[in-house]
Parts: structure tokens; C-alpha cells; sequence
């Protein structure tokens, strides 16, 4: 028979707990003991802020990797979707991807396409935009949306909720702008 690990108990010992969350020895306890060393137990001892978040995070997932739902692809794979579809079956159902040019297809001047799921893919979609878009759309849109949302043009008649929802989204379409505006840049180079 185990007697309680805590100093000077001589219980007997029925429960254990962790020594800590590196290992996996245990310490026996009585029930008393037991109670106040799980009172005082802390899982994250010794961990910083980021640190605690990201092990959270990897316990959502069972600590396994994990894709985006919808069927997509861990980063850094692309989408190759090549059909036939003499009976415009596919169009019917889904015009989103009929009216997407082929990949084999190259882009006309001026046009550019981002791969799905990625940064820039987010980014147009925050500018109400679909790839493959033209490079002048994508400007002309932002300057649309800045001047909608941009706290010296909308003028004084608005509520004060309203101004910061406001220069939230202005916030986010800078944001975006500037994602698209540097992998252009990147591209370029």
C-alpha cells in the first residue's frame, strides 16, 4: 500500500496527480492532500502568454494538423480544378467556377490571379472582389471603398458607433489593399 507523497502524512495513498506537465511520473496522494495540491496545480506555469495560446490552439486539434473546412488544402497546395463539361451540367449548379478561366489558360494583360485560401484570396474578398480580377479594378475599387468609409468624407451627421464601425472596415481595406499592393510589388521584382 502507497502512504501520501506530501510531507509528514502517513494516509494512505488512492489518488494521483502530475508532477508536472512535462512528465508523465505521477505523485500519490490522501485525499486531503490531493484537494490542495489540485487547488494550487497550475497547468501553465512557466509559459508565456503566446505560449499558453498556442497550446490551446494544438488542443483544439487533438494536437494534429488540421485543413481548412470546405475541403481545402494545408498551405502551400493549390487547386488544380480541370473538367469537361459539354452539357453545361456543372455551370447549371455552380457559375462560380464555370465562368473561371482554365488554369492551362494564361491571364489576359493586366489581370491577375491568386491562389485559393491565400492572403491576397482574402484580401480581394474584403474588397468585394473574385480572382482572376484586373490590377485597374482592384485600384478603382479601393479608392471607392476608402472614400465610402473614410471618416472626413462621411461627415459629421453619423452617430459615434457608426464613425468607429466605420474606420474599422477603412481599417481592414487598407489592410487588404496594401496585402495585394506587396505581393504585386513581389511579383514585379
Amino acid at each position: 500500500m502507497r502512504v501520501c507523497d506530501h510531507p509528514e502524512c502517513i494516509e494512505p495513498a488512492e489518488y494521483k496527480a502530475p508532477k508536472s506537465r512535462l512528465s508523465r511520473d505521477n505523485l500519490w496522494f490522501c485525499l486531503e492532500h490531493v484537494r490542495i495540491y489540485n487547488r494550487e496545480w497550475d497547468y501553465y506555469k512557466g509559459m508565456s502568454t503566446d505560449e499558453i495560446e498556442a497550446d490551446r490552439y494544438c488542443d483544439m486539434t487533438w494536437r494534429r494538423q488540421t485543413t481548412p473546412m470546405g475541403g481545402g488544402r494545408p498551405k502551400g497546395h493549390s487547386h488544380n480544378f480541370l473538367y469537361d463539361d459539354p452539357l453545361d451540367i456543372i455551370s447549371d449548379y455552380m457559375p462560380d467556377l464555370a465562368n473561371r478561366p482554365n488554369n492551362d489558360q494564361p491571364l489576359p494583360a493586366g489581370m491577375v490571379k491568386f491562389a485559393p485560401h491565400s492572403p491576397e484570396e482574402q484580401a480581394l474578398h474584403i474588397l468585394q472582389l473574385r480572382s482572376p480580377v484586373a490590377i485597374e479594378t482592384i485600384k478603382n475599387t479601393y479608392k471607392e471603398m476608402a472614400r465610402k468609409y473614410h471618416p472626413d468624407i462621411t461627415g459629421q451627421d453619423i452617430t459615434d458607433t457608426t464613425k468607429q464601425q466605420n474606420e474599422k472596415k477603412l481599417k481592414k481595406i487598407n489592410s487588404a489593399y496594401h496585402i495585394i499592393k506587396s505581393y504585386l510589388k513581389s511579383q514585379m521584382a
